[in-house]
């Protein structure tokens, strides 16, 4: 669900927006954190990586919790202790919901990130060569335009 509101968001972006944005946007849809340092925001990059692979590696410990306190529980025959670890099973139930939803939302605020923030200006001071091509529907025309920055040595 959050990924199909996801890819309805971007979509509507890259209709709307330049090329060049588009592609830092594609980065952060493809892997979370790629489109930040594609923006040269290399410190948001590595946040945005930290955080997601901590949140989905909480979600896959919570769910071996689980599964775990679930097979102690279709094994045990003391009611208290059945009624005890099935409250276990609810809990790290939850708590993988909440590692999924951390993810989930985690990877939206990160490709919105990635769009609000893409700067042409940095791109072209960077002095790192871009080359666009933007093919036009229904006709043969195919635009071409490179952009590159030549700085002399001091």
């Amino acid at each position: 669900m959050f990924r199909f509101i996801a890819f309805s968001i971007l979509t509507f972006l890259i209709s709307t927006q330049a090329n060049a944005q588009s592609e830092s946007t594609f980065r952060s849809v493809a892997v979370p954190g790629w489109g930040q340092f594609y923006n040269q925001q290399p410190l948001k990059g590595w946040a945005i990586i930290g955080v997601e692979a901590v949140s989905i590696a909480s979600w896959f410990y919570f769910d071996d919790l689980k599964t775990s306190k679930y097979n102690d529980y279709l094994l045990s025959t003391d009611p208290q202790r059945t009624e005890s670890l099935y409250e276990d099973v609810e809990k790290y139930r939850d708590l993988k919901r909440y590692s999924l939803i951390a993810i989930s939302s985690l990877w939206i605020l990160n490709i919105a990130d990635a769009w609000y923030f893409y700067d042409e200006e940095k791109h072209l001071a960077s002095g790192k060569s871009r080359i666009d091509l933007n093919f036009k529907e229904n006709t043969m025309l195919i635009s071409f335009r490179m952009n590159f920055n030549i700085q002399g040595g001091k």
